[in-house]
């Protein structure tokens, strides 16, 4: 007889939309969700339902009311077909979509996992987003069972009024399945600096190209991997741009996982400069962890939960000359940068690995039995 939990419904964003992976908008969340459903092959029944995800494209806004009713439709198909307890729902950007299909679930009374990736909720604690939004989100909070936050400082602000509902619930690593790295972290005097991400202004992008010019005017060696889809500004900045002769800059474009290892297990800095507010638990910190990267970040969203003075470098937002002092005192002082790099990884080994996040989850999944 099967022992495994009975049958859950996942519904989430459609995993070959992104098949490019990390730098394309919505590659982190849909590697994140690959590997959580690779996971639990051997330890769960569940069905993926998956949702449409925005399209690129200027009139991408006229698709919202197709995408909205689809998803409501397609989540109701699943739940008649399948012997389902269990719904856990994805909560990635389209909050009006969430909590329609919040109700859909509570309406076939499921026991409701909304799973909300990034920090979608902070506006809604901090009493910033609109009446609509809010309603929306009350909506969710009332009707789930249970949310999955990665904001440690959101959910603080929160667990007044839901307490018994919130769970923390980072990203996640599986180290088993990770590359070793064949050389030591700065051990060249060119240093290679790596940036993963959707390419644009929010990401903190040009600063990154600003700063390592000005390093290099100071003397540095730099070798800088850019991974991720261009937005145009940052496309027509790059090709209009001279570098000085100490700056090499490679572009990759989007890369799947394979390759963005690749590239990371050869580089020494990662760099992290985002002011988008509603950062998450960004896939892409827990590689650069694993490799033992010296890590230079903003303390946006979800960031300062996962790295502190001890693991990585701060700089402030829009500070191009604090990202070339944090370099030159990377390179002043590799024995220093490395042991930070050294404290990520131990973290890293004790809080975020696919065991420890995942097994938890399949916890919460059994309240719902």
């Amino acid at each position: 007889m099967d022992k495994r939990p009975n049958l859950v419904v996942i519904f989430g964003p459609d995993l070959g939309a992104n098949v490019g992976g990390y730098g394309a908008g919505k590659g982190g969340v849909v590697s994140a969700i690959s590997r959580m459903l690779h996971y639990f092959d051997a330890k769960l029944q569940y069905a993926y339902c998956a949702y449409d995800t925005r399209k690129n494209t200027r009139l991408w806004f006229l698709w919202l009311p197709v995408r909205w009713i689809r998803a409501i439709i397609k989540l109701t198909v699943y739940i008649l077909i399948n012997k389902c307890r269990v719904i856990h729902i994805v909560a990635d950007g389209l909050v009006y979509r969430t909590s329609s299909v919040v109700l859909v679930a509570k309406v076939f009374n499921k026991y409701t996992v909304v799973d909300v990736r990034g920090d979608g909720l902070r506006k809604y604690a901090e009493n910033k987003c609109s009446f609509m939004v809010r309603i929306a989100w009350f909506i969710v909070l009332k009707a789930a069972d249970r949310l999955l936050l990665q904001n440690k400082n959101t959910l603080c602000m929160m667990e007044s009024h839901w307490k018994e509902k919130l769970h923390y619930h980072p990203n996640w690593i599986n180290l088993d399945a990770h590359p070793i790295r064949s050389s030591q972290v700065l051990d060249n005097e060119e240093v290679t600096v790596a940036f993963v991400g959707y390419c644009y202004k929010d990401k903190g992008v040009f600063d990154i190209v600003n700063g390592c010019i000005d390093a290099c005017e100071n003397g540095m060696y730099i070798n800088l991997q850019l991974v991720g889809h261009e937005e145009l500004s940052f496309s027509n900045f790059l090709d209009g741009l001279i570098p000085p002769a100490r700056l090499n800059i490679v572009r990759h474009g989007v890369q799947d996982r394979r390759n963005i290892l690749d590239v990371l297990s050869k580089s020494d800095v990662f760099l992290f400069p985002s002011y988008y507010r509603g950062e998450g638990h960004p896939n892409v910190i827990n590689e650069a962890m694993a490799f033992k990267l010296v890590i230079v970040s903003t303390p946006v969203g979800s960031i300062p939960d996962i790295l502190d003075e001890s693991t990585a470098y701060f700089v402030s937002p829009r500070s191009p000359w604090r990202i070339s002092e944090r370099l030159i005192e990377i390179q002043s002082n590799r024995t220093i940068a490395r042991m930070k790099g050294e404290n990520a990884f131990d973290k890293l080994i004790q809080q975020y690995t696919e065991a420890s996040v995942l097994s938890k989850l399949l916890e919460i999944y059994d309240l719902g039995r």
